[in-house]
């Protein structure tokens, strides 16, 4: 054994955690020193008297091979090791011993090193050249440990772990398919922050899949030298009266000022299709009126080409300078991911800085292009006449029972018609928790993934005492306010304080809807009583109903006595009146599956993994083997929204507990 191989050994004693690695630096010292050949060969019977001298040497050679490999393996681990194995036969009883002692805590180390890989995310602000270099470092770990993992895979890993920021550069990654290692992806993800970064300031409005760009060109600003003298003499240049125009004839200004100069430079707005994550990246394109052929200045898209000899094909550019088109030929640019345009016949050009689409080469093809401040988007494009609301039959339903539940609303209570709105948001909220015929779930259990709660419904308009923020020491803790709807994102109601004549949230409150109930009396109930009250016998011979000559003589209805006694309610109603209403926190999910399923699956998994990083800091648990006859507590995640005063959502906490049983 060559002195380097003692030294590597020496240095890395096997201790349980490094076996994975240990184990294959034993194959290859055994394998080179050619005794590898014990490990998988069976223990051959000693000879006897009786046995050939062929079989004799080659049991000898197998001994031989067999101690050789014994000392390796016992030199390579620790002493507590060597004196529990010192005494098994052979060299593969000594491998079989360590597998199972040490395998089981490898499988957890593996499993533990992918499922770091695999939840490594990039942090918000964090360098792309730190993230990368942890991300390949995990990897190492994870390949060290024996996990295998493709070229393809490892890379889509890697560029799926990138943040938001990159979401444009995750776009071109799938669109082009191009084959990355991982020296070529840093480099490309570090000159794509660059360009982002340097980028960020442009004024980009975004509207549908279109974005226009307010590009203002850079214009040499004409800044003339303060001139020697008094100030006087330099007001008299400002204001001097400029000659004639040699370009349009006129008299005020010079040639080099004149606003109907070709070379002057305007700001403009610029509508452009974004397919990439950079504006001058190959996957940019322009819509230009004036360009008469579909121009593309990189050979990156082309599906079908054809090489052009020198001179074959010239183009005029706006400046007037002519250049050589080198190709022709189709390319397919993706608009999103079910859409996309081919151009046909594009030119590629190499002293292009951008892609053109021209406007007449897409009419000639049967396209309509319009140029509006506003992108329309269309789906399902029909025509509807005008005042006929039945051919939009399912709005028009929809859009007929929020009002009628608005007017209802409305009428039931005491705000005036200017509330109408917050009417519309109550109406919208109460059926979206309600099924319909068509589907049996609700649409807040369709989007959400979660049965909705109806514990927190209140009567609309219906009175409430609210806690007041600050109050003086002696002043009233509550005010008499309005139940007015259901603010959204936040938990709480909206209430209108007439006093301070402004809707505000609030989670504390007290609604009075028993009094609000008791006090109201419906309309119909108030014609039956009047006529119920009518007990004025009537002749039956008389045709026409009689008219009293005096008109001072009324006869009054007679109305039933009612009792006097003061109802009370039970006792036991008294602690339900009494209570405050609390908002129920059923918003939180109770399973790893339910927080995967939620709206914020992102944020729990960042709380989960911020928890796994706060556990291994701190150094929480130690794997140990289990002893025999004991059964380990499991654990379980616990999930919570922290909320600030207002009632909005500060923090996403997840926290790994131990179950209550064993």
């Amino acid at each position: 054994m060559t002195p380097s191989l003692i030294n590597i050994l020496k240095d890395n004693t096997l201790t349980g955690d490094n076996y994975v690695t240990r184990k294959r630096k034993i194959g290859l010292l055994l394998q080179s020193e050619k005794h590898k050949f014990v490990l998988t060969t069976p223990n051959p019977p000693a000879p006897n008297n009786e046995s050939s001298i062929v079989y004799r040497d080659e049991y000898e050679q197998w001994k031989t091979s067999d101690d050789m490999a014994k000392c390796y393996i016992m030199a390579t681990i620790s002493d507590v090791l060597q004196q529990q194995h010192e005494g098994m036969e052979s060299a593969a009883d000594i491998m079989m011993s360590l597998e199972e002692m040490f395998a089981m805590k490898s499988r957890t180390t593996k499993r533990e090193a992918v499922t770091a890989f695999m939840n490594l995310r990039m942090k918000p602000g964090q360098a792309v050249k730190d993230h990368m270099m942890k991300v390949i470092a995990h990897l190492n770990i994870a390949e060290l440990h024996g996990v295998e993992i493709d070229g393809e895979t490892k890379i889509d890993m890697v560029v799926n772990s990138l943040s938001d920021f990159f979401d444009q550069f995750k776009l071109d990654y799938t669109l082009n398919k191009k084959e990355y290692t991982l020296q070529g992806l840093m480099q490309d993800v570090q000159s794509a922050e660059k360009i982002l970064v340097k980028g960020k300031g442009q004024e980009i409005h975004t509207v549908g899949k279109v974005a226009t760009v307010k590009a203002r060109q850079k214009v040499k600003k004409q800044q003339k030298k303060k001139p020697l003298g008094p100030i006087k003499k330099e007001t008299k240049k400002v204001t001097k009266i400029k000659g004639k125009c040699f370009l349009c004839g006129e008299k005020g200004h010079w040639k080099r000022n004149c606003p109907k100069s070709q070379n002057k430079k305007e700001e403009g707005n610029v509508n452009y299709l974004e397919t990439c994550f950079l504006a001058d990246s190959p996957d940019s394109w322009i819509i230009d009126s004036g360009a008469t052929n579909h121009v593309c200045y990189s050979l990156q898209g082309f599906q079908e080409r054809r090489k052009l000899s020198k001179n074959e094909i010239n183009l005029r550019l706006g400046n007037g300078t002519l250049v050589s088109a080198s190709a022709v030929g189709d390319i397919r640019v993706y608009l999103d991911s079910r859409r996309h345009l081919d151009l046909i016949d594009v030119y590629y050009v190499p002293q292009f800085k951008r892609n053109l689409i021209s406007v007449s080469c897409l009419n000639k093809f049967g396209y309509s292009v319009t140029f509006n401040k506003v992108f329309i988007i269309s789906k399902n494009d029909k025509i509807i006449c005008q005042g006929t609301p039945q051919q939009n039959g399912v709005a028009e339903r929809r859009n007929r029972t929020l009002l009628d539940m608005v007017r209802s609303m409305l009428s039931y209570s005491t705000l005036p018609i200017s509330f109408w709105g917050y009417a519309l948001q109550t109406a919208i909220y109460i059926l979206n928790d309600v099924p319909s015929k068509s589907i049996p779930k609700t649409p807040h259990e369709l989007w959400t993934g979660r049965r909705p709660s109806l514990q927190h419904l209140r009567i609309f308009g219906c009175p409430a005492h609210v806690l007041k923020g600050k109050t003086e020491k002696m002043e009233s803790r509550s005010e008499t306010c309005i139940f007015v709807g259901y603010p959204k994102e936040t938990r709480g109601y909206y209430f209108y304080s007439p006093s301070d004549l402004k809707v505000f949230v609030s989670t504390n409150a007290k609604f009075l809807e028993k009094d609000y109930m008791n006090d109201f009396v419906p309309r119909s109930r108030i014609v039956l009583n009047k006529m119920s009250g009518d007990t004025i016998p009537r002749e039956v011979t008389q045709p026409n109903p009689i008219v009293s000559s005096d008109p001072t003589q009324d006869q009054q209805p007679t109305i039933p006595r009612r009792s006097g006694r003061v109802r009370t309610q039970p006792e036991r109603y008294i602690s339900l009146g009494e209570s405050m209403e609390n908002l129920p926190d059923d918003d939180d999910p109770y399973t790893y599956k339910e927080a995967m399923e939620d709206v914020d699956s992102r944020h729990w998994q960042k709380a989960m993994q911020s928890e796994i990083e706060s556990m291994f800091d701190n150094k929480v648990w130690s794997l140990v083997d289990l002893p025999k006859g004991i059964k380990p507590i499991g654990c379980k995640w616990v999930y919570k929204r922290k909320r600030g005063m207002d009632g909005k959502v500060e923090t996403f906490k997840a926290r790994l507990v131990a179950k209550g049983y064993t």
